[in-house]
Protein backbone atom coordinates (compact mmCIF):
# COMPACT_ATOMS: atom_id res chain seq x y z
CA UNK A 1 0.00 0.00 0.00
CA UNK A 2 2.98 2.45 0.79
CA UNK A 3 4.57 1.68 -2.33
CA UNK A 4 1.30 3.22 -4.56
CA UNK A 5 1.24 6.29 -2.02
CA UNK A 6 4.89 7.20 -3.62
CA UNK A 7 4.45 9.95 -5.57
CA UNK A 8 6.07 9.14 -9.00
CA UNK A 9 4.31 5.32 -8.73
CA UNK A 10 0.87 7.64 -8.00
CA UNK A 11 1.76 9.88 -11.04
CA UNK A 12 2.74 6.92 -13.83
CA UNK A 13 -0.71 4.78 -12.77
CA UNK A 14 -2.90 8.26 -12.64
CA UNK A 15 -1.75 8.83 -16.15
CA UNK A 16 -2.20 5.26 -17.27
CA UNK A 17 -6.09 5.10 -15.53
CA UNK A 18 -6.69 8.52 -17.61
CA UNK A 19 -5.37 6.83 -20.48
CA UNK A 20 -7.88 3.87 -19.56
CA UNK A 21 -11.05 6.35 -19.32
CA UNK A 22 -10.39 8.28 -22.79
CA UNK A 23 -10.17 4.24 -24.01
CA UNK A 24 -13.71 3.91 -22.61
CA UNK A 25 -14.37 6.97 -24.07
CA UNK A 26 -14.37 5.31 -27.51
CA UNK A 27 -15.65 2.47 -26.59
CA UNK A 28 -18.34 4.54 -25.46
CA UNK A 29 -18.69 5.63 -28.78
CA UNK A 30 -18.35 2.34 -30.20
CA UNK A 31 -21.43 1.75 -28.12
CA UNK A 32 -23.38 4.47 -29.50
CA UNK A 33 -22.60 3.42 -33.32
CA UNK A 34 -23.37 0.06 -32.57
CA UNK A 35 -27.05 1.35 -30.96
CA UNK A 36 -27.39 3.43 -34.11
CA UNK A 37 -26.81 0.39 -36.67
CA UNK A 38 -28.76 -2.15 -34.95
CA UNK A 39 -31.40 -0.74 -33.31
CA UNK A 40 -33.85 -1.62 -35.83
CA UNK A 41 -33.12 -4.86 -36.07
CA UNK A 42 -30.92 -6.17 -33.28
CA UNK A 43 -29.16 -9.82 -33.29
CA UNK A 44 -31.72 -12.41 -32.79
CA UNK A 45 -30.72 -14.13 -29.68
CA UNK A 46 -31.75 -18.26 -29.36
CA UNK A 47 -35.16 -19.61 -28.37
CA UNK A 48 -35.84 -16.01 -27.53
CA UNK A 49 -39.19 -13.81 -28.49
CA UNK A 50 -38.77 -10.46 -30.24
CA UNK A 51 -39.78 -7.98 -27.45
CA UNK A 52 -37.13 -9.55 -25.07
CA UNK A 53 -34.50 -9.92 -27.87
CA UNK A 54 -34.73 -6.22 -28.36
CA UNK A 55 -34.47 -5.64 -24.36
CA UNK A 56 -31.89 -7.69 -23.86
CA UNK A 57 -29.92 -6.34 -26.68
CA UNK A 58 -30.72 -2.81 -24.87
CA UNK A 59 -29.64 -3.96 -21.18
CA UNK A 60 -26.32 -5.71 -22.72
CA UNK A 61 -25.54 -2.87 -24.36
CA UNK A 62 -25.79 -1.19 -21.18
CA UNK A 63 -23.89 -3.37 -19.16
CA UNK A 64 -21.14 -2.61 -21.34
CA UNK A 65 -21.24 0.48 -20.38
CA UNK A 66 -22.05 0.79 -16.82
CA UNK A 67 -19.94 -1.61 -15.34
CA UNK A 68 -16.71 0.55 -16.30
CA UNK A 69 -18.04 3.36 -15.36
CA UNK A 70 -18.63 1.75 -12.14
CA UNK A 71 -15.10 1.37 -11.56
CA UNK A 72 -13.85 4.99 -13.16
CA UNK A 73 -16.63 6.85 -11.21
CA UNK A 74 -14.75 6.35 -7.87
CA UNK A 75 -11.36 7.62 -9.33
CA UNK A 76 -11.46 11.29 -8.31
CA UNK A 77 -8.09 12.13 -9.83
CA UNK A 78 -10.06 11.86 -13.12
CA UNK A 79 -12.74 14.72 -12.20
CA UNK A 80 -9.93 17.43 -12.99
CA UNK A 81 -9.52 16.09 -16.78
CA UNK A 82 -10.43 18.56 -19.53
CA UNK A 83 -12.30 15.44 -21.31
CA UNK A 84 -14.00 14.08 -18.05
CA UNK A 85 -16.98 16.28 -18.64
CA UNK A 86 -17.84 15.28 -22.06
CA UNK A 87 -16.99 11.40 -21.64
CA UNK A 88 -19.22 11.36 -18.66
CA UNK A 89 -21.89 13.48 -20.88
CA UNK A 90 -21.73 11.09 -23.64
CA UNK A 91 -22.43 8.30 -21.35
CA UNK A 92 -25.45 9.38 -19.18
CA UNK A 93 -26.39 10.31 -22.98
CA UNK A 94 -25.82 6.64 -24.06
CA UNK A 95 -28.08 5.40 -20.77
CA UNK A 96 -30.92 7.64 -21.34
CA UNK A 97 -31.01 6.09 -24.49
CA UNK A 98 -30.51 2.66 -23.99
CA UNK A 99 -33.12 3.35 -20.99
CA UNK A 100 -35.47 4.67 -23.16
CA UNK A 101 -35.62 2.15 -26.01
CA UNK A 102 -35.92 -0.68 -23.34
CA UNK A 103 -38.95 1.12 -21.04
CA UNK A 104 -40.54 2.06 -25.68
CA UNK A 105 -40.54 -1.76 -26.23
CA UNK A 106 -41.63 -2.77 -22.83
CA UNK A 107 -44.82 -0.10 -22.95
CA UNK A 108 -45.78 -1.24 -26.38
CA UNK A 109 -45.48 -5.07 -25.17
CA UNK A 110 -47.93 -3.96 -22.41
CA UNK A 111 -50.37 -2.50 -24.90
CA UNK A 112 -50.15 -5.79 -26.75
CA UNK A 113 -50.77 -7.92 -23.22
CA UNK A 114 -54.61 -5.15 -23.11
CA UNK A 115 -54.83 -6.02 -26.70
CA UNK A 116 -54.51 -9.75 -26.22
CA UNK A 117 -56.78 -9.62 -23.08
CA UNK A 118 -59.79 -8.45 -25.37
CA UNK A 119 -58.78 -11.65 -27.60
CA UNK A 120 -59.87 -13.95 -24.59
CA UNK A 121 -63.18 -12.63 -24.73
CA UNK A 122 -63.70 -14.24 -27.94
CA UNK A 123 -65.98 -17.50 -28.58
CA UNK A 124 -64.48 -20.68 -28.36
CA UNK A 125 -64.98 -21.95 -31.44
CA UNK A 126 -65.73 -20.21 -34.99
CA UNK A 127 -66.88 -21.09 -38.07
CA UNK A 128 -65.05 -19.99 -40.91
CA UNK A 129 -66.87 -18.00 -43.56
CA UNK A 130 -65.13 -19.67 -46.44
CA UNK A 131 -64.96 -23.23 -45.93
CA UNK A 132 -67.80 -23.24 -43.54
CA UNK A 133 -65.49 -25.63 -41.20
CA UNK A 134 -65.01 -25.34 -37.27
CA UNK A 135 -62.18 -23.67 -35.95
CA UNK A 136 -60.78 -23.23 -32.35
CA UNK A 137 -60.92 -19.32 -31.82
CA UNK A 138 -57.34 -18.91 -29.70
CA UNK A 139 -55.19 -15.86 -30.13
CA UNK A 140 -51.92 -17.60 -30.62
CA UNK A 141 -50.47 -13.86 -30.11
CA UNK A 142 -51.76 -14.41 -26.19
CA UNK A 143 -48.93 -17.74 -26.26
CA UNK A 144 -46.15 -15.64 -27.52
CA UNK A 145 -47.09 -12.78 -24.89
CA UNK A 146 -46.50 -15.72 -22.09
CA UNK A 147 -43.39 -16.69 -23.21
CA UNK A 148 -42.60 -12.84 -23.31
CA UNK A 149 -43.69 -12.57 -19.85
CA UNK A 150 -41.73 -15.27 -18.88
CA UNK A 151 -38.35 -14.18 -20.65
CA UNK A 152 -38.70 -10.43 -19.23
CA UNK A 153 -39.53 -12.08 -15.67
CA UNK A 154 -36.24 -13.19 -15.66
CA UNK A 155 -34.85 -9.73 -16.31
CA UNK A 156 -33.93 -7.14 -14.69
CA UNK A 157 -36.33 -4.78 -15.99
CA UNK A 158 -36.28 -0.56 -14.88
CA UNK A 159 -40.29 -1.19 -14.60
CA UNK A 160 -42.58 -3.53 -12.98
CA UNK A 161 -44.38 -6.35 -14.24
CA UNK A 162 -47.89 -5.82 -15.33
CA UNK A 163 -50.45 -7.79 -13.14
CA UNK A 164 -52.46 -8.41 -16.16
CA UNK A 165 -49.21 -10.44 -17.22
CA UNK A 166 -48.54 -12.45 -14.04
CA UNK A 167 -52.54 -13.01 -14.45
CA UNK A 168 -51.70 -14.13 -18.14
CA UNK A 169 -48.59 -16.93 -16.72
CA UNK A 170 -50.68 -18.42 -14.39
CA UNK A 171 -53.34 -19.16 -16.65
CA UNK A 172 -50.59 -20.84 -19.29
CA UNK A 173 -51.56 -24.61 -18.43
CA UNK A 174 -55.21 -23.76 -18.36
CA UNK A 175 -55.01 -22.08 -21.77
CA UNK A 176 -53.39 -25.03 -23.49
CA UNK A 177 -54.73 -27.31 -22.30
CA UNK A 178 -58.24 -26.55 -23.49
CA UNK A 179 -56.69 -25.21 -26.41
CA UNK A 180 -55.36 -28.60 -27.52
CA UNK A 181 -58.37 -30.45 -25.98
CA UNK A 182 -60.84 -28.57 -28.41
CA UNK A 183 -58.34 -28.68 -31.47
CA UNK A 184 -58.49 -32.32 -30.82
CA UNK A 185 -62.00 -32.66 -30.53
CA UNK A 186 -62.38 -30.68 -33.48
CA UNK A 187 -60.72 -32.79 -35.73
CA UNK A 188 -62.52 -36.08 -34.23
CA UNK A 189 -65.48 -34.36 -35.42
CA UNK A 190 -64.01 -33.81 -39.13
CA UNK A 191 -62.48 -37.54 -39.04
CA UNK A 192 -66.39 -38.55 -37.64
CA UNK A 193 -67.74 -36.68 -40.61
CA UNK A 194 -65.40 -38.04 -43.69
CA UNK A 195 -66.09 -41.79 -42.94
CA UNK A 196 -69.94 -40.75 -43.25
CA UNK A 197 -71.00 -43.37 -46.58
CA UNK A 198 -73.01 -41.17 -48.87
CA UNK A 199 -76.03 -42.97 -48.65
CA UNK A 200 -76.60 -42.47 -45.30
CA UNK A 201 -75.72 -38.68 -45.25
CA UNK A 202 -79.50 -37.64 -45.28
CA UNK A 203 -80.67 -40.20 -42.79
CA UNK A 204 -77.92 -39.18 -40.21
CA UNK A 205 -78.27 -35.16 -40.81
CA UNK A 206 -80.32 -34.85 -37.58
CA UNK A 207 -77.61 -36.47 -35.83
CA UNK A 208 -75.44 -34.02 -37.49
CA UNK A 209 -77.33 -31.02 -36.22
CA UNK A 210 -77.53 -32.18 -32.80
CA UNK A 211 -73.72 -32.31 -32.21
CA UNK A 212 -73.78 -28.86 -33.78
CA UNK A 213 -76.20 -27.99 -31.10
CA UNK A 214 -73.97 -29.33 -28.14
CA UNK A 215 -70.99 -26.95 -29.73
CA UNK A 216 -73.23 -24.21 -30.08
CA UNK A 217 -72.21 -22.86 -26.37
CA UNK A 218 -68.98 -22.64 -27.71
CA UNK A 219 -69.80 -20.59 -30.69
CA UNK A 220 -72.24 -18.15 -28.58
CA UNK A 221 -71.52 -17.78 -25.61
CA UNK A 222 -68.61 -19.60 -23.95
CA UNK A 223 -65.43 -17.66 -24.25
CA UNK A 224 -61.62 -18.05 -22.64
CA UNK A 225 -62.41 -16.21 -19.46
CA UNK A 226 -65.51 -18.31 -18.78
CA UNK A 227 -66.15 -20.42 -15.76
CA UNK A 228 -67.91 -23.51 -17.53
CA UNK A 229 -65.07 -24.36 -20.34
CA UNK A 230 -64.01 -27.59 -19.23
CA UNK A 231 -67.58 -28.58 -18.63
CA UNK A 232 -68.31 -27.82 -21.73
CA UNK A 233 -65.27 -29.06 -23.23
CA UNK A 234 -66.29 -32.55 -21.59
CA UNK A 235 -70.01 -32.81 -23.21
CA UNK A 236 -68.04 -32.54 -26.51
CA UNK A 237 -66.27 -34.82 -25.90
CA UNK A 238 -68.69 -37.23 -24.71
CA UNK A 239 -71.32 -36.52 -27.70
CA UNK A 240 -68.24 -36.90 -29.80
CA UNK A 241 -67.58 -40.59 -28.29
CA UNK A 242 -71.82 -41.20 -29.12
CA UNK A 243 -71.80 -39.78 -32.72
CA UNK A 244 -68.34 -41.76 -33.41
CA UNK A 245 -69.89 -44.86 -32.49
CA UNK A 246 -73.04 -44.40 -34.18
CA UNK A 247 -71.36 -44.06 -37.52
CA UNK A 248 -68.96 -46.91 -36.95
CA UNK A 249 -71.66 -49.00 -36.43
CA UNK A 250 -74.44 -47.97 -39.27
CA UNK A 251 -70.93 -48.41 -41.91
CA UNK A 252 -70.49 -51.60 -39.82
CA UNK A 253 -73.63 -52.78 -40.64
CA UNK A 254 -73.78 -51.27 -44.73
CA UNK A 255 -70.46 -52.46 -44.92
CA UNK A 256 -70.79 -56.24 -43.42
CA UNK A 257 -74.68 -56.85 -43.47
CA UNK A 258 -75.68 -54.92 -46.18
CA UNK A 259 -73.32 -54.79 -49.17
CA UNK A 260 -71.75 -58.21 -48.91
CA UNK A 261 -74.91 -59.96 -49.14
CA UNK A 262 -75.43 -57.32 -52.43
CA UNK A 263 -72.43 -58.58 -53.83
CA UNK A 264 -73.26 -62.20 -53.37
CA UNK A 265 -76.42 -61.53 -55.00
CA UNK A 266 -75.09 -59.17 -58.05
CA UNK A 267 -72.58 -62.24 -58.85
CA UNK A 268 -75.58 -64.92 -58.86
CA UNK A 269 -75.76 -66.83 -62.19
CA UNK A 270 -79.56 -67.28 -63.29
CA UNK A 271 -78.94 -69.01 -66.39
CA UNK A 272 -77.45 -72.52 -66.46
CA UNK A 273 -75.94 -72.37 -70.55
CA UNK A 274 -75.61 -76.28 -71.65
CA UNK A 275 -72.68 -77.20 -73.30
CA UNK A 276 -74.71 -79.63 -75.86
CA UNK A 277 -77.05 -78.47 -78.42
CA UNK A 278 -80.85 -79.13 -76.93
CA UNK A 279 -84.26 -78.02 -77.63
CA UNK A 280 -86.15 -75.36 -76.39
CA UNK A 281 -88.16 -77.70 -74.18
CA UNK A 282 -85.22 -79.16 -72.94
CA UNK A 283 -83.67 -75.37 -72.55
CA UNK A 284 -86.42 -74.55 -70.45
CA UNK A 285 -86.60 -77.65 -67.84
CA UNK A 286 -82.70 -77.18 -67.29
CA UNK A 287 -83.67 -73.73 -66.38
CA UNK A 288 -86.54 -74.56 -64.10
CA UNK A 289 -84.68 -76.99 -62.36
CA UNK A 290 -81.65 -75.14 -61.95
CA UNK A 291 -83.06 -71.62 -61.03
CA UNK A 292 -84.35 -73.32 -57.52
CA UNK A 293 -81.07 -73.10 -55.91
CA UNK A 294 -80.24 -69.47 -56.86
CA UNK A 295 -83.92 -68.54 -56.33
CA UNK A 296 -83.39 -69.78 -52.47
CA UNK A 297 -79.82 -68.40 -52.32
CA UNK A 298 -81.32 -64.56 -53.42
CA UNK A 299 -84.36 -64.99 -51.34
CA UNK A 300 -82.29 -65.59 -48.64
CA UNK A 301 -79.93 -62.72 -48.80
CA UNK A 302 -82.75 -60.34 -49.90
CA UNK A 303 -84.05 -61.11 -46.62
CA UNK A 304 -80.60 -60.71 -44.76
CA UNK A 305 -80.65 -57.02 -46.52
CA UNK A 306 -84.07 -56.18 -45.53
CA UNK A 307 -83.09 -56.82 -41.80
CA UNK A 308 -80.01 -55.41 -41.95
CA UNK A 309 -81.77 -52.38 -43.26
CA UNK A 310 -84.19 -52.79 -40.58
CA UNK A 311 -81.53 -53.13 -37.77
CA UNK A 312 -79.37 -50.10 -39.23
CA UNK A 313 -82.86 -47.51 -39.36
CA UNK A 314 -83.52 -48.78 -35.43
CA UNK A 315 -80.23 -47.59 -33.96
CA UNK A 316 -80.49 -44.27 -35.63
CA UNK A 317 -83.74 -44.11 -34.00
CA UNK A 318 -82.45 -44.54 -31.18
CA UNK A 319 -80.26 -42.60 -30.93
CA UNK A 320 -80.99 -39.79 -28.61
CA UNK A 321 -81.35 -36.22 -30.08
CA UNK A 322 -82.19 -33.08 -28.20
CA UNK A 323 -85.27 -31.36 -27.84
CA UNK A 324 -84.15 -28.48 -30.55
CA UNK A 325 -82.91 -31.06 -33.10
CA UNK A 326 -85.84 -32.08 -35.89
CA UNK A 327 -86.53 -35.94 -35.53
CA UNK A 328 -85.53 -38.05 -38.08
CA UNK A 329 -87.42 -37.34 -41.83
CA UNK A 330 -89.35 -40.24 -42.28
CA UNK A 331 -88.56 -39.81 -46.20
CA UNK A 332 -84.83 -39.81 -45.50
CA UNK A 333 -86.38 -43.75 -44.20
CA UNK A 334 -88.15 -44.49 -46.82
CA UNK A 335 -85.44 -43.71 -49.40
CA UNK A 336 -83.03 -45.67 -47.53
CA UNK A 337 -85.66 -48.50 -47.69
Amino acid sequence: QRVFEREVIRSALDKKFVALFYAYGEELEEITALYERERHAPPIARNLPPVAVNIQWSKLLLERAEAPMQRFDKEKSLSGDRNYKRIIKSYNKLVRTLVAFEILWFQAWCQAIDKAKSGLSATLIVRHPDDENLYVNFDADVFQLIREAKCLERMRLHMPMPEAARVLVLQEARFKRQYGELTTALSRYDEIVSTVIPVTAMLLRSHFQDTEQHLRPGMVTLTWTSMNVEPFIASVKERLVMLGTLIETVNDIIETRIERHLRVMSKTVLVDLPTRPVTMTEFVDMQDEYIVGPARTLAEKNLEVERAVGDLIQVVKNYPLVKAVPEINQEDVDRLQ
